[in-house]
């Protein structure tokens, strides 16, 4: 390895100090020791920070589809009187379209459960529940996807019911207040 500069080093240990500030300000703690953690993981760290907007655009995305969608009962058979079966009335995408912006949707949803995993380590990442469920879920509509894209005929019922659980599973924020919500009931 070339030898690296003052400079170098220093904005090395500014990134760790600011990952540590970050994760204090947020009143997370990973039982990462960034001081010790490769320089790798601390820009992975600063990457998942830096994606948020896209994050949150891809969410909004993907939970809007159902909009689009043609609804799920009416895969087998009419939908029956427009006027008695609910929808939301926008004009419906073509399957293909769908299937598209789902599997793109779930690819940078991929991708940040795997910077998450590669920034806390495999081993902190699967002790918790949350994230196990999160890949679960990620692996579910992927799985589902596959199956409506061989057989377009087939109905996606896991699809839409997946949804809204891995956005629960995904926000932490969601999950606090689902938790209270279920709680009151």
């Amino acid at each position: 390895d070339p030898p690296r500069s003052s400079r170098d080093v220093t904005d090395e240990l500014l990134e760790r100090a600011a990952v540590y500030v970050h994760d204090a300000l947020r009143g997370r703690c990973h039982n990462i020791d960034w001081a010790l953690a490769p320089h790798s993981r601390v820009r992975a760290q600063r990457t998942l920070g830096a994606l948020r907007m896209i994050r949150w655009a891809n969410v909004c995305i993907y939970m809007g589809l159902a909009f689009f969608e043609r609804p799920t009962w009416c895969y087998s058979s009419s939908c029956g009187d427009a006027l008695s079966v609910p929808s939301s009335g926008l004009p419906k995408m073509p399957l293909w379209a769908s299937l598209a912006l789902e599997a793109g949707c779930i690819s940078v949803l991929s991708f940040e459960v795997l910077l998450k995993a590669y920034c806390m380590s495999s081993r902190l990442f699967f002790l918790s529940p949350w994230h196990v469920l999160q890949l679960l879920l990620l692996l579910l509509d992927v799985l589902g996807l596959g199956v409506t894209a061989v057989s377009p005929s087939t109905i996606p019922v896991f699809n839409p019911i997946l949804r809204p659980l891995l956005f629960i599973a995904m926000s932490r924020r969601v999950r606090r207040s689902f938790g209270s919500f279920v709680r009151l009931l």
